[in-house]
């Protein structure tokens, strides 16, 4: 089977996004998670991004260890700009009243202390 040049960049720059997105779903499930115990402070986020990051961090080091596999700090820079990028849309949704991703994490977190 043959693949294009321009097949071939597609699954590239896919595959790189993949870091983004991986890491980015991570923290927000972690934001989730803090909003089971109420609404999301300061020190909700602070843990969420530290947990994030140190995953990165130990993802890249476990692939050093791991045959035709890579360890870079690039890798690990677009790890945290995936955290990065959702922290920020998080943290400017959730303070805003007219957001509907704010709207939902709010309920999402007076939805579990109701239980």
């Amino acid at each position: 089977m043959h693949l294009s040049r321009y097949t071939l960049l597609s699954l590239g720059v896919l595959f790189e996004a993949a870091h983004l997105f991986q890491f980015g779903i991570l923290y927000a499930a972690l934001v989730v998670a803090a909003l089971t115990f109420g609404p999301l402070t300061k020190r909700g986020e602070a843990f969420a991004l530290l947990l994030s990051a140190l995953y990165a961090l130990l993802d890249e080091a476990h692939q050093y260890f791991v045959p035709f596999r890579s360890a870079t700090l690039t890798d690990l820079a677009k790890d945290v700009v995936g955290v990065a990028v959702v922290w920020w849309a998080i943290r400017r949704s959730y303070r805003s009243q007219r957001s509907k991703l704010g709207q939902a994490l709010r309920k999402c977190s007076a939805a579990f202390s109701k239980i």
